[in-house]
């Protein structure tokens, strides 16, 4: 009998949070050509959406490349 945990990705469900690809502001405006200005001023009129992880001065922002490309087909839509 095999105790080792075999966690194999491929296998795994892919709507899994460990399966998600998360990038910071400035992957997301070079993701979206923009500037990370740009970025902020869409994440603060809600077209994107933002996780922010901690809290106070060690908190840090991340966005779900999923949610982004979400927000592109909405956009190409207008």
């Amino acid at each position: 009998m095999n105790d080792e945990l075999d966690i194999n990705p491929t296998e795994s469900a892919s709507t899994g949070w460990h399966n998600q690809q998360y990038l910071t502001r400035e992957q997301v405006a070079e993701f979206l050509q923009v500037s990370t200005r740009t970025v902020s001023e869409m994440t603060t009129k809600g077209i994107i959406v933002a996780i922010k992880l901690g809290t106070g001065k060690n908190s840090t922002t991340r966005y779900r490349k999923e949610s982004l490309e979400a927000a592109l087909k909405r956009l190409e839509g207008w």
